[in-house]
């Protein structure tokens, strides 16, 4: 694993242990907060593209996005495809 520039290898040498530590349900779970925060990072990006958006066209934005055009049109037919 490449360290980034701003992390000490002291402080990576931390968390390496504080992640060892962690139980499989632990690490889950902190994997599900993640996916969170980036899903909710990536929607307020659209959100500030697009602030006529509502929270469904954002979410939808969202979604074609992470399936790609082909899939999203198929999984929602006739939906509109907005750009995130």
């Amino acid at each position: 694993m490449c360290r980034p520039a701003d992390t000490s290898e002291e402080a990576e040498r931390l968390q390496l242990e504080i992640w060892r530590a962690m139980s499989a349900d632990q690490k889950l779970r902190l994997v599900f907060e993640w996916s969170d925060l980036a899903r909710a990072t990536f929607e307020a990006g659209i959100r500030e593209r697009h602030p006529d958006y509502t929270a469904d066209e954002v979410r939808m934005a969202r979604i074609r996005h992470e399936l790609g055009d082909e899939l999203f049109q198929r999984v929602y037919p006739g939906e509109r495809l907005l750009q995130p």
